[in-house]
């Protein structure tokens, strides 16, 4: 089967159009009525995909994680390497919670919401004071906890719900013994599956981070 080549940029009728072109017979309905079948195909799709695929099939099983004894510094210098924002807490191979930036910040009673330009500042005046404070943090400290966590065996929409209804970027996923055995994140998701951002983000909001 030669595929067809579809030019970038174009809307879904014009795809289906492109369809009709190469199918070189004559079809009794509208464009309308295409895009309506289309659209139900392929929520029906998604659906069924959100539906079959686990979180075991998509989560990262490589997962950098914290003690509730580490101190809080050394976090900050794993989050730092990894490129991350949070880490979950495991105790005797379970997750007891999760340590992330805003908890740390607001540990401190600095608000993430009050913008960068303002910590930096804040940081200039009552630096000395701030890192004094840290220094003597443990992770049991400042951590979330409980932590809400998935089965591997939870279908991927249940990861979904969560992120979307409480603002989670990352769930650690544990086994049918509730030890850590992944994680799976937002950005995981939408880099190996770009139909998640519609999921996730709105057209708009998609749109920008693209441009970003």
């Amino acid at each position: 089967m030669t595929l067809m080549k579809i030019p970038n940029g174009l809307k879904d009728e014009d795809i289906i159009i492109k369809a009709l072109e190469k199918m070189g017979s004559y079809v009794d309905v509208t464009v309308d009525d295409l895009m309506k079948l289309y659209n139900i195909v392929f929520e029906l799709m998604m659906n069924r995909f959100l539906k079959e695929v686990k979180v075991r099939d998509l989560m990262n099983p490589q997962v950098i994680y914290t003690s509730p004894e580490e101190d809080i510094k050394e976090v900050i210098i794993k989050m730092a390497e990894a490129g991350i924002s949070g880490l979950p807490v495991v105790e005797d191979g379970k997750v007891i919670g999760v340590i992330s930036e805003r908890d740390i910040l607001s540990g401190l009673n600095l608000k993430p919401a009050g913008g960068t330009h303002l910590l930096l500042l804040l940081f200039m005046k009552q630096g000395e004071e701030i890192l004094s404070k840290l220094l003597e943090k443990k992770v049991r400290d400042l951590m979330t906890s409980p932590a809400i966590v998935l089965s591997e065996e939870a279908p991927i929409e249940q990861a979904i719900l969560l992120m979307r209804t409480k603002g989670l970027n990352r769930i650690p996923v544990i086994n049918g013994h509730h030890r850590l055995v992944g994680i799976i994140t937002r950005e995981d998701l939408i880099l190996k599956h770009p139909l998640f951002r519609g999921i996730f983000y709105d057209t708009e909001e998609a749109l920008e981070k693209d441009n970003k």
